[in-house]
Parts: structure tokens; sequence; C-alpha cells
């Protein structure tokens, strides 16, 4: 950043009265850089290269500054949204010169949610211990811009294009998978299955454009689902047992995502032989023994449910009669509880059903409330259920008396409670400390029985040391929390963590349930004061000749843990000339021309580990006029871990006239600033 002020002296002198008069010029705020663009979450700005930089200086010959404490505020339509208050202002550290960057300003911002689009400015301004301004407010605009992601729509995996089915295959449930969209956006994505099937004369576009879908579906953030059967009509003309079928990605508000309208390409599948019709009952309105009766979809054989769920409701399903009769079929859905010592054969023949529902033309339907209160002996959390399917005279469709074949699933008592969860980062970068706490809220005493990290991003994360072991008993309605190191990669961003239990007493009863967990970003210490320490004296003589600042600037590194330095950088951030006249200044007053590195920008480097930086800036000639100037280098040090510190350190040089009045004008006036 450079500048040129222009000062007549009585100026001059007015502003140094005003300053004397009040604290507002205690501290300069010289620049103010901010993005134009920048992303609407605060918490990306720190990712986002040079978002916020800010430079303050201390008035020279001001008072001390005593508890200076800063201001930072976003603003849309002169309205302030968030940020702190002169009564929340945040206290910062004296200094002479120093650069505020992304995550020093973003660290008064901690109240700011995330912004919408639009336009915005942000403003800094520092006070006093008094809340008394002593810098003005100085406010940069920007805009928030929400990023057009281009997802690519769905692939489809299974069934694969032009797959051969039995008929039988396709009157059994039939898996569809896909993939996701890429990249995985930050909302809910519903993807919508469709499935047609094909008229005599048609072809997969012409069906998927005209016929209404055989079978339809949503789910959520999932990349698969199951459709129970999907002969719905029977392969007799006109229609084929041929298929098309394609997946359409969809936002919660039921737009499409993605290219091609977030819709994938289409699929076909048919059977292996699609011109044999199915064979149908000789009178439709009679229903033929031939029939294919129901089948269990879910619960699943030996599903296993957790009591909380079963206390609000089980879903269950099956697949529809096959061919589907003309006639409306009822389908006689019972449960059996087992008792103790009984098979699932026993209880379907000798207790009452547990609980039983009929439905017309359905192949799916919800029992709510279906456990009220935990199982008790004689009776076990063990369940039997099937399906019979009846015409409306109350008659049996189909061979086995129109019935499905039981399937079994079972409700877990037993319960596990997960409390919390805590990863924190510790001063070793892929180190980290955990806090797990588990809950025992059943009858009996438990023990933990297993602990385990069951994902985390990036993959890799393992647990060191923790305690207490496993094996730690859990007394009745008490918790238990494990407090540990987890050793992952330096930008560990999510972990899941698995818990077990076990009933002491009975050790067939155990519960098990991970929960996952966000991992703030670890906050980088390597140049911190304790391990990165830079002595940059200031140079023995600063020489001005003709139109150039030079001097010879020694400068030494030192590391905790020792690290290799890959280049050494200067920057120019800063550079101010006041000469003792206007008049003294030359007729081009481009500032293009001057206030750079003797390359002509403002950044200079150095490989390897120089111990002497030799300096050049060029400045205007002003031969026989007094003139200060003020110059700021940020001298970047970048190791060959990628590490970054840096130190900024700022100069003054006065050059007398042709009468000169400082007799030792070599001695520069400012004393280094460690940023």
């Amino acid at each position: 950043m450079k500048k040129i002020k222009l000062l007549l002296f009585l100026l001059f002198l007015s502003f140094l009265s005003y300053s004397q008069a009040g604290q507002i010029n205690q501290i300069n705020i010289i620049s103010f850089n901010v993005k134009n663009t920048l992303p609407a979450s605060i918490d990306e700005w720190i990712n986002t290269p040079a978002a916020l930089i800010m430079v303050a200086q201390k008035v020279p010959g001001s008072a001390s500054l005593r508890e200076p404490r800063m201001v930072v505020q976003l603003k849309s339509g002169g309205n302030v949204i968030c940020g702190n208050n002169i009564a929340t202002a945040k206290m910062v550290d004296p200094f002479d010169v120093r650069t505020f960057n992304t995550i020093d300003l973003t660290g008064f911002l901690t109240n700011c949610r995330e912004l919408k689009e639009g336009y915005y400015t942000i403003c800094a301004q520092f006070f006093n211990v008094d809340r008394v301004p002593i810098s003005k407010e100085v406010c940069r605009d920007f805009r928030i811009e929400t990023p057009i992601v281009d997802y690519a729509p769905p692939t489809l995996i299974t069934p694969e294009n032009e797959k051969k089915y039995s008929v039988s295959e396709l009157q059994r449930p039939v898996i569809f998978r896909w993939t996701p969209l890429v990249p995985k956006p930050k909302e809910t994505v519903t993807y919508r299955l469709k499935v047609w099937q094909l008229l005599q004369g048609q072809n997969a576009t012409t069906a998927s454009k005209t016929n209404t879908p055989i079978f339809t579906t949503d789910v959520k953030d999932q990349t698969q689902t199951v459709a129970p059967s999907l002969l719905a009509n029977p392969c007799t003309a006109p229609y084929l047992c041929s298929f098309v079928w394609e997946i359409q990605a969809l936002n919660k508000n039921g737009k499409p995502l993605g290219n091609n309208n977030g819709t994938s390409e289409a699929f076909t599948f048919s059977t292996k032989d699609d011109t044999k019709p199915v064979k149908e009952p000789a009178n439709p309105s009679v229903v033929s023994n031939d029939a294919t009766p129901p089948k269990n979809v879910f619960p699943d054989d030996n599903k296993k449910i957790d009591l909380a769920d079963a206390k609000k409701e089980i879903k269950f399903s099956w697949t529809s009669v096959k061919p589907k009769p003309q006639e409306p079929v009822i389908y006689k859905l019972k449960v059996w509880q087992l008792m103790q010592g009984q098979t699932a054969t026993a209880a379907i023949k000798n207790n009452k059903p547990f609980a039983e529902k009929s439905i017309t033309d359905n192949t799916e339907t919800t029992i709510t409330n279906f456990l009220t209160a935990p199982c008790k002996p004689p009776y076990l959390c063990d369940f039997v259920w099937n399906v019979q399917a009846l015409n409306r005279e109350g008659k049996p469709v189909g061979p086995n008396e129109g019935n499905s074949q039981p399937t079994m699933f079972f409700i877990s008592q037993y319960i596990i409670q997960i409390d919390s969860i805590k990863v924190l980062c510790t001063d070793k970068p892929g180190t980290y400390t955990f806090s797990y706490t588990v809950k025992n809220v059943n009858a009996g005493t438990a023990k933990l029985s297993n602990l385990a990290i069951t994902s985390s991003t990036p993959a890799g994360a393992s647990f060191g040391a923790y305690a207490p072991a496993i094996g730690s008993s859990i007394n009745s309605g008490n918790s238990l929390t494990i407090n540990g190191i987890i050793n992952a990669a330096p930008n560990l961003s999510n972990i899941c963590i698995g818990a077990e239990i076990t009933d002491v007493v009975n050790t067939f009863w155990k519960a098990s349930k991970d929960t996952c967990i966000n991992v703030a970003t670890c906050r980088c210490d390597a140049c911190d004061e304790k391990n990165f320490v830079v002595k940059a004296p200031l140079p023995e003589k600063i020489n001005w000749t003709n139109n150039s600042l030079s001097f010879n600037q020694p400068i030494s590194i030192s590391t905790t843990p020792p690290k290799t330095i890959k280049t050494i950088t200067a920057e120019l951030v800063y550079f101010e000339m006041t000469p003792q006249s206007a008049d003294c200044l030359p007729c081009n007053k481009e500032d293009k021309l001057y206030g750079h590195f003797a390359n002509g920008t403002n950044t200079q480097v150095w490989t390897g580990v120089p111990t002497n930086l030799n300096i050049s800036i060029t400045t205007p000639n002003t031969p026989c006029c007094s003139t200060l100037f003020r110059w700021c280098i940020r001298y970047k040090i970048e190791f060959t871990d990628c590490t970054v510190c840096s130190k900024v350190i700022c100069y003054e040089k006065k050059k007398d006239g042709c009468a000169p009045t400082n007799t030792n004008p070599d001695v520069p006036t400012k004393q280094p600033f460690n940023q």
C-alpha cells in the first residue's frame, strides 16, 4: 500500500495541535484491504487468500496506548447486523505497527451467522480503556455471492442397462442403486426413483415421457431403495415385460439439482423372454390358486429394532399377489409375540395375535405405539409376522391359504445412551483429546464392552491411550466418561466414535451406538513466540542517494522444533513520504514510479538462509528539500514443511535539504515490530 501525503507545513502543525487536544489520532488505520467477493460463511473467510488485511500504526509521538480495544462490525444498508460494540470491545495488545489478518479480524465476528447474498460493509475502529475513540472508523464494502455449483447428476448402477430378469425375480423385491450428486451438496438431497413399463411399439424414451410410472418413491440422502414388486401389469398385450428407470435429484423445495435437470441417464431392463406372457386365470373374476402369494419385505427376517423406535411405530411391507387380480385384494397382517421356550410356529398356532390389521390393495402399513411397555416374563421381545391375501368374500388368494412365509424380528430392550462427545486439538499437530460420556439407563449394572472409531474424515484416525479401560462398570442410572487421545490427520474435520455396553448379569443383553462430531479447525501455533523467533535489528545505516533508499537488514531465525528455511520474502506493505513542501515534488507525481523495491515490484525473494538482506527502494528525487520517508516491510519466512511465519518492521529516514537540520540522519527512529 503506497501513499504520498503532501502536507503544507501549517496544515501539519494544525494536525498536530488537533491530535494533542484529543485522542482520536492515537492510532492510524493506514490500510484496510477487503476482497471484493467473499463466501457466505464467515468461517470460510480464513480459507480465502488475503480475504482481510488491515495495518494499523500508533501515531508517532502520541501517548502510550493503554489497553487499546477494537470494534469490528458488519453492516448492511447502514445497519449493524453483527460484530462487537463499544461495550463489548475486545482488548488488543499495545503496538507500534500491527498487521491484522483474516483470523484476527473474524475473531471479532463470532456472533455473525451465514450471510445472505448481497452487499455489505465491514468497519473497524479503536477505543481506549475508557471507551473513547482513538482512531477514525475505517470501512470497506464487499459482496457476498452464492457460488454456483455444477453438480454431476446421479449415475445408475443396478439394475445395469439392458439387464435380463426372470419373471419370478421381478415378482420379488428389486434393489435399485445409483451414485450421489458430485460434489456432495450441503443441503439434504431427495432422490426420486421412477420406473415405467413399456407398451408395444414404444421405446424407453417414449415410455418415460407418456406412460404413468408403475413405481415411484423418494429417498433422502440415500443412494439405494427397494421396489416391492414391478409387475404391476401382466405381460400381455399391450404391456411388455420391458422397463425403463431413472433417478432425479431434488433439493428441499422439490427443485432439480444438477445438470440435465438433475436427472440420470435412463436404463432399461426386461424379462429373459419379454414376449412370453404371465399365465392369467381363465376367468379374471375368480382368483386362481396359481397366483403367487405375498412375501414379507420389512421387517426382514431376524431384523433387530430398538425399543425406542418400537415405542413409536413399526412399518410393515410386503409384495403384492401376482398376477394382480382385477378384484380388490385384502391383505391381513398378523403379528405374534413369542413366550419363553416357544418357537415361531408354536406362537402362531397357540398365541393370540399381538397385533393385526387389514389393508385393501396396498402393500404396506404402519402400526403406531407398537410396544408401550418393556417385555416381561413369560413374554419375550421376539415377534413373528405374516400377511394373508384374501378376496372380498374372505377367501384365500393363491396357494398356502394366501399366506406369506412368516419371518421373525426382535426388539432390543437394552439401551445405550450417549450423553456427550468432545474432540479438541492439542499443541501437537495430529494429536487430539477426546471425552465421551456413556449412560446406562437400564435396570442392572452394565460394563463398557467396546469402544471404537467407526469413521473419520480424513480416514485413518485411531485411539491412543484412554481411560477408564474396557470392562469398566456403569451402575444403573449412572454415566461413564472416557477421556483419552486420538491420533489422526492434522486436518481432521469429522469423527464418529461408537461404544457398546453389556449387562453384567445377562451377557446376551447388549447395546451399541456411534455418534459423530465435526472437529474445529486446529489453530496453528508454529509462529507463536515460543516456537518462532526472528532477530532483525535495525540496520546501522540507511542511505539515500538521488532517488533510492538502500540498506542491509541483518536477520536470524530460530524455531522449535528446528526447521529448514525454504525462502524469505520481503513485502513492502506501507510507504509514505512527507516533503518539506509540495513544491519539492517533481512535476511527475505518478506514484507508480516510486515506492517499490528496485526490481519494480513490492516483493523481493531470497532462497536459503541469508544473514543479510540487501534492500533498495525507489523514491522521488527531491534534491534540495528536507523529506521524511516512512515504510514498513513484512518479512515472510516459508519453511520446507510448508508453514509460513512473518514479522513486520517499520523504518524512518529523514533526508535533509540544502540546509541540514539533523546531525545524525542515518539512525532510524522506529523500533522493530514483531507480527
